[in-house]
């Protein structure tokens, strides 16, 4: 593996006034992600998230002059490094972080539909509902004949109809209190 610290100061040092310049960046990053991968298959996520944030953080933000193919390529880099960290971040726990991650990745193409997907089960696992709705039926349009996209749209209505059902009952009892008094 690579010492970070090394990367992380070149990458802060580097003026990426050429396309050159940035074309060793990328290379770089594409390096990293790897090792983030690997990380990622041998379940060790805070060190997989770790990569990740490098490469997005310290090697593609901002990365100037690009020429055609290295924009494509910086973009791939962006949605890998930013989906995988959702996932990351999600295998520890970390449902916000996730999100922000998913938010990322969708800035950048907002028809990912793994992404969207993603998202859309993270909201609907916290409670969030209507943006889930909103997720899931966008991925599902992107992708209509997903079978996991419409497990998670039956799930979703299975947590509308559970909400609406509490809800009911809450009034009920909130007008049997009213009556009594």
């Amino acid at each position: 593996m690579t010492d970070d610290s090394f990367f992380t100061g070149i990458a802060r040092g580097v003026s990426t006034n050429t396309y050159e310049d940035s074309e060793k960046k990328i290379l770089t990053a594409t390096q990293l992600k790897e090792e983030g991968n690997t990380y990622f298959k041998n379940q060790d996520y805070k060190n997989a998230a770790r990569k990740y944030n490098i490469v997005i953080n310290a090697y593609l933000k901002g990365l100037h002059p690009l020429n055609s193919d290295q924009q494509e390529r910086v973009k791939s880099l962006n949605l890998i490094c930013y989906s995988n960290l959702a996932i990351v971040q999600e295998k520890l726990g970390l449902f916000d972080k996730a999100i922000a991650a998913c938010k990322e990745c969708l800035a950048v193409d907002p028809n990912y539909v793994k992404v969207l997907f993603r998202r859309g089960k993270l909201l609907s696992q916290r409670g969030d509902l209507d943006s889930a709705k909103e997720d899931l039926r966008k991925a599902a349009q992107l992708a209509p004949n997903d079978t996991g996209i419409r497990e998670e749209l039956r799930i979703l209505k299975l947590r509308f109809q559970a909400f609406r059902e509490q809800e009911k009952k809450k009034l009920q009892e909130g007008f049997s209190k009213m009556v009594v008094s």
